[in-house]
């Protein structure tokens, strides 16, 4: 989670992250699964670039419909 939390924070201010290339669309989406984490819900999403940074930080997720759920 606090890895996550980095990455969002260097994406808002500009900078890049080493080895992720990511869309503006893919940042925001980020940014509001780290809030729904926060707030102790489950969203859903169905972007793979998300799920595989999801994975890099080490939040799970389960497949759900046909996309995925963090756990």
């Amino acid at each position: 989670m606090q890895k996550l939390k980095l990455y969002i924070e260097k994406w808002l201010n500009g900078e890049k992250v080493k080895g992720i290339n990511i869309s503006t669309y893919d940042i925001r989406l980020l940014v509001d699964i780290y809030n729904a984490i926060v707030k102790n819900q489950k969203p859903e999403f169905i972007n793979g670039n998300v799920k595989q940074i999801l994975d890099k930080c080490n939040i799970e997720t389960v497949e759900c419909g046909i996309g995925w759920k963090v756990e």
